[in-house]
């Protein structure tokens, strides 16, 4: 049995909750001061929420966001004492997880998604975002290449060349609000822009179906 309300990490950096719809479980990244930064100690919190939800029969899919303005900013760039090739060992687990995920999970982007905490979006089943939301890849501004999984993740769901042009650019083009909260907040589906659909026309796991 899952609590109502549970605490993941040091001072509650992922809280587990449930939504209006009791089914439902949201997980919510909690760095506010930070924009959500990552840090090993928030993935190992994650990991162990995104395990508690799997292994419950309590819940039939779950929602992923961010406490306050922003989803995730990305990797945190201050971390000390924490190898690149161990976070990035990190970060690629993290996605191997939400990608195989035995559930439904969307990123419910409710700010900045950047860098890394776009690529964990990326990572889940499928992706809502605010329609003030900033989304992008700005590694190049750094002269450098996503390295938490987003070079293989974001081709898998927009197509090489569309990806190669995300890349390079720094920010994801959007399409006009077509979804709308229960807050009547306007919220858009992203990522893929091309509907996955299989023969059935039915929505499943973008991996499963062919763009359309």
């Amino acid at each position: 049995m899952v609590p109502e309300n549970d605490v993941m990490g040091p001072s509650g950096l992922v809280t587990v909750s449930r939504a209006s719809d009791a089914r439902i479980a949201v997980l919510t990244l909690n760095r506010p001061q930070s924009l959500k930064a990552l840090t090993t100690p928030l993935l190992d919190a994650l990991d162990c929420a995104l395990d508690m939800v799997a292994g419950s029969d309590a819940f039939a899919g779950a929602i992923l966001t961010g406490a306050g303005r922003a989803f995730s900013a990305g990797a945190d760039l201050h971390e000390l004492g924490v190898e690149p090739m161990t976070m990035l060992r990190r970060m690629h687990a993290l996605a191997l997880q939400l990608r195989d995920f035995p559930k439904i999970i969307v990123a419910s982007i409710n700010g900045p998604a950047l860098g890394g905490g776009l690529e964990v979006a990326m990572g889940c089943t499928f992706r809502m975002a605010a329609a003030d939301a900033s989304l992008g890849l700005r590694e190049i501004k750094m002269n450098l290449m996503p390295g938490f999984g987003g070079t293989q993740l974001l081709p898998r769901l927009v197509g090489e060349s569309r990806a190669l042009r995300i890349l390079l650019s720094e920010h994801l083009s959007m399409p006009p609000p077509r979804y709308v909260s229960a807050s009547s907040t306007p919220y858009r589906m992203v990522i893929p822009s091309a509907r996955p659909r299989c023969s059935s026309g039915n929505f499943l796991h973008p991996s499963r179906c062919r763009s359309t």
